[in-house]
């Protein structure tokens, strides 16, 4: 009798670290944040913010990916990326050749160039289509060609909460007239 009832006392025993492990692993859980949110706004004892308040958006990531070698020299490929009114973004000044640089921006529209790095936006190689940059949304933008071979563009995708946004260069017929073969004597 005695050998079949220590296995069982051991098997009570055991759950009761698991919980009291468990409580602890919570309590700290709870604790530590409310304490740390505390003291960021003036102190335990302090007033804690208006209950209903509003979060601020959360921001859009742009990820600027530079894929266009138009000059032998890395250091010669360097470019901003420049807002409307020829300021360079932050984060986004001298972006040389096989660099990708990510930043955090206001979500909504936004009409961005690329320019030669110079830090006053004056020779643009490259407007970007008009974004629109949703909340908590990741955009990159890959900047390619060679500017001899192969035109300097854009190719932009921008991936949401349930979908994605491509904005891709239109590539243009040889024909600029010619029909699509579905479209045939439909004029």
């Amino acid at each position: 009798m005695m050998h079949i009832a220590e296995p069982l006392h051991r098997l009570i025993r055991v759950p009761w670290v698991y919980v009291v492990g468990f409580l602890f692993v919570i309590g700290l859980a709870v604790w530590a944040p409310s304490r740390e949110n505390a003291f960021a706004q003036g102190g335990p004892g302090a007033a804690s913010p208006t209950i209903g308040t509003i979060p601020p958006p959360l921001l859009a990531t742009v990820t600027v990916l530079h894929a266009a070698p138009f000059d032998a020299t890395p250091a010669n490929t360097a470019v901003d990326v420049c807002d409307l009114n020829a300021q360079v973004l932050p984060g986004l000044a001298g972006v040389v050749y096989q660099e990708a640089r990510t930043v955090q921006v206001e979500p909504g529209p936004k009409s961005w160039s690329v320019a030669a790095a110079d830090g006053t936006c004056s020779a643009v190689l490259l407007a970007l289509p008009t974004l629109t940059l949703p909340p908590a949304s990741h955009t990159l933008i890959a900047i390619t060609g060679d500017g001899v071979n192969y035109p300097v563009e854009s190719v932009v995708v921008t991936l949401e909460a349930g979908g994605l946004i491509l904005y891709a260069p239109l590539i243009a017929n040889e024909v600029e007239d010619a029909e699509p073969p579905e479209m045939a004597g439909t004029k």
